[in-house]
C-alpha cells in the first residue's frame, strides 16, 4: 500500500448500515441524499429498529436488497441528467472547484453493496449459502 493512502477506520454499532459503492454513486449522490434513501427504505419496511432480535435474517436481507437497489437506481437516474445545468452533484461541484464545467450528473458504472451491523450469534441463514463467499 502506498504510504500516503488512507485507510479509514470507524467504530460500528449494532443497527449501523454500511454502504459500499462505486464512484458512480459517489459522483452523483450527495451524502444527504444517501441518508434520505436509507431513512425512506427503513420506513417503507416499517423497521425502525433494525437491531431488534425479532427481525429475521430474511427480513434484513429484503430491506438491505431493496436499499441497495434504491441507491443504484437513484445514482443511474441522476447520471442520466448529464449536462443538465439545474442538477448539482458531488462531481459537478468538485469539477467547478477545479475550474471545469461539468453540469448535471455523470454516467458511470454503479454497484452497491449494503450491510447491517447486528449483535449476537449469526442465524443459520447467514452461515449458509448467502455467506459462502466469506468462509475460510
Amino acid at each position: 500500500m502506498h504510504p500516503a493512502s488512507a485507510v479509514p477506520q470507524v467504530r460500528a454499532r449494532a443497527g449501523d448500515i454500511i454502504i459500499a459503492a462505486t464512484d458512480g454513486v459517489g459522483d452523483n449522490l450527495f451524502d444527504e441524499k444517501l441518508q434520505h434513501l436509507v431513512s425512506a427504505e427503513v420506513r417503507n419496511f416499517n423497521a425502525p429498529h433494525l437491531t431488534s432480535p425479532h427481525l429475521s435474517a430474511a427480513n434484513c436481507l429484503e430491506i438491505l436488497s431493496s436499499l441497495a437497489s434504491a441507491v443504484a437506481k437513484e445514482a443511474v437516474r441522476v447520471g442520466h441528467l448529464q449536462d443538465d445545468p439545474a442538477t448539482s452533484t458531488p462531481f459537478s461541484v468538485n469539477a467547478a472547484m477545479e475550474g471545469y464545467q461539468a453540469p448535471g450528473g455523470k454516467l458511470d458504472d454503479v454497484a452497491v453493496v449494503v450491510g447491517l451491523v447486528r449483535e449476537g450469534p449469526a442465524e443459520e441463514m447467514w452461515r449458509g449459502a448467502l455467506s459462502s463467499n466469506f468462509s475460510k
